[in-house]
């Protein structure tokens, strides 16, 4: 009789082929150290360069489900999530590395808190230093502080929504609004109960919405200081900036039309409509200087144009 997995690790790949082999071997080389059964499952998005390929060549017996088109972050992430069979879940971004103990320890947290429905590590940069990966829920000062980001260094503050953890008092566990979904250990039970992402979000802010519903559903979510994963963020939205810069702020207008008032969504359009325009001058300027030419020059007004466009 086969084991239930005690953990279903799911990993959603869209042209990251050197990272998601690295972050495979990262897992496997953690399970070696514990005693967890544990299954793997890799969605790719309809990849272009040689993920698939070369990843049965490196892990033949590994389980891929392919999208046939690149159907956006939380559908793929839906599809791993709906195959999965293990007792709990875990979402993990294919530019991570998983550091040793990480997956016993969100595994064994979510044994052991009842109340948890989502778990997530810490996250390191590279060089071994806190990424912020817990926040509060947005406001319209951490709006304006992102889009107008002239006080660098208020960036990682509480007044933008960010914990300091990498300062003392945050060695434990705690609650945070919501956890970045680099990576997010899942309860089955929370995930039965609130369903999966919003397949409406192509890209980014569906971890926030999700979280929202798992908390409104009776659920809390919880940092893990003690379990560490390094996250190289932004491998593969970076490949199309000008585009996952439109979705960005098309995700987090339809974030402000599921879970704020009127008033925040019109003062959240403003600010941004602002800051498009403001973007422009900047850039024009910036062409008049000759840090770019006039195409790249309108090809930023062009995605500044989208942006300024979408209804809040």
């Amino acid at each position: 009789m086969t084991s239930i997995a005690d953990l279903s690790i799911i990993i959603v790949n869209y042209n990251t082929s050197l990272l998601l082999r690295q972050c495979v071997a990262s897992i496997y080389a953690d399970l070696s150290e514990s005693n967890l059964v544990a299954e793997l499952l890799v969605v790719d998005n309809d990849s272009t360069d040689d993920s698939v390929t070369a990843l049965h060549q490196s892990y033949p017996t590994l389980r891929v489900i392919t999208t046939g088109s690149n159907r956006g972050y939380g559908t793929a992430a839906n599809l791993g999530l709906r195959a999965a069979g293990g007792r709990h879940l875990l979402l993990l971004n294919s530019d991570t590395l998983v550091q040793t103990g990480a997956l016993r320890g969100i595994t064994a947290f979510l044994d052991a808190q009842p109340d948890a429905g989502i778990a997530g590590p810490r996250l390191l940069n590279a060089d071994g230093s806190v990424q912020r990966s817990a926040f509060r829920f947005p406001s319209l000062v951490q709006v304006a502080l992102d889009l107008f980001p002239l006080f660098p260094r208020l960036t990682n503050t509480p007044l933008n929504g960010r914990y300091n953890e990498d300062v003392a008092g945050y060695e434990q566990p705690f609650r945070p609004d919501f956890i970045l979904g680099a990576a997010m250990g899942i309860r089955r039970a929370a995930f039965e109960q609130a369903g999966g992402f919003d397949e409406g979000f192509f890209m980014y802010a569906e971890e926030v919405d999700w979280q929202q519903r798992i908390r409104a559903a009776g659920w809390q979510v919880y940092s893990l200081p003690a379990a560490r994963l390094i996250h190289f963020a932004g491998q593969s939205t970076r490949q199309q900036p000008g585009r996952m810069f439109v979705e960005l702020h098309r995700s987090r207008a339809r974030y402000y039309r599921l879970h704020e008032p009127l008033a925040f969504r019109l003062t959240a359009r403003l600010l941004t409509r602002t800051a498009m325009l403001w973007n422009a001058l900047a850039d024009w300027q910036k062409q008049i200087r000759g840090q770019f030419d006039e195409q790249e020059l309108r090809q930023r007004w062009r995605v500044y144009g989208q942006v300024f466009r979408l209804k809040g």
